[in-house]
């Protein structure tokens, strides 16, 4: 019971930190590209920036590659030279192929006309595209939204299922475990007040989904709240970046609504 609770309480507290992380940082991107000003520069230089990947690749070449554009400005006479391409980053989030970097410089010939967003208190901090990067901060908001949930009602439908199949295969003496039940809250005994769920014997618990952790309503509250903050996370990030989206934007969609259908099949919702 005790290491439930403890590992409930870092769940929480984790969950906080991520949520207030990724929010900061959402804000941090919606604030410079909806304060900073506007000017007209010139795109300078253009390179792939390759990096020797610590770990062998599958595919043989086990370096990333990375674009960087270079471009200069000019504020009230002076002139300004940067390289950051988007609000939150300096490069593209994430590592590619050669080719991908490439074709992202394709769009930035040197010579070429662009707009720049600039600080009006500090015109040197700069950047190039007004596009949002999902990752780290969208993708810290959902994991910290997840947890969130889980810490208030342990193990969401879908991971309980994977957690139960992943006991089952070790032998039957699993079937009557924590992961396959477990528990909402961590007193020792449930009384017999209504309002607190009751549990019950492990032996009449044949699926993940045939006993609620929490009651009901609960329940139903928990996974409309986290479903509904998830989407809206996602629906902010579709709505406010531009194209070409990230691909790890793409399958965060998709696994929410992997869950949702999931948590629907279990009767959880």
């Amino acid at each position: 019971m005790m290491q439930n609770r403890s590992l409930r309480v870092v769940a929480f507290v984790l969950a906080i930190a991520l949520i207030g992380y990724g929010g900061m940082s959402v804000y941090r991107q919606h604030h410079m590209v909806d304060t900073y000003e506007t000017t007209n520069g010139t795109v300078v230089a253009t390179s792939i920036h390759s990096e020797q990947d610590t770990k062998p690749s599958l595919f043989g070449d086990s370096k990333s590659y990375y674009p960087t554009v270079k471009y200069s400005y000019s504020v009230g006479g002076t002139s300004y030279s940067n390289d950051n391409i988007y609000s939150s980053a300096k490069r593209p989030g994430g590592s590619g192929g050669q080719s991908k970097a490439a074709r992202f410089l394709s769009k930035y010939p040197k010579g070429k006309r662009v707009v720049i967003h600039y600080s009006e208190n500090d015109p040197s901090k700069s950047f190039l595209s007004s596009r949002y990067t999902f990752f780290p901060a969208y993708f810290a908001l959902l994991i910290g939204l997840l947890l969130f949930r889980d810490s208030l009602n342990p193990g969401t439908s879908w991971i309980r299922t994977l957690l139960y199949r992943h006991g089952s295969s070790r032998g039957k003496s699993n079937e009557g475990s924590m992961l396959a039940d477990p528990p909402s809250l961590d007193s020792e005994d449930w009384d017999d007040d209504d309002d607190w769920p009751q549990r019950e014997s492990a032996s009449t618990t044949d699926a993940p989904g045939s006993v609620p952790v929490t009651d009901g309503r609960r329940l139903l509250l928990l996974s409309a709240g986290f479903y509904l903050a998830a989407a809206a996370v996602l629906g902010h990030y579709f709505l406010v970046s531009s194209q070409p989206y990230g691909y790890v934007a793409y399958a965060s969609a998709l696994v929410l609504a992997a869950g949702v259908v999931i948590e629907m099949k279990v009767k959880h919702l």
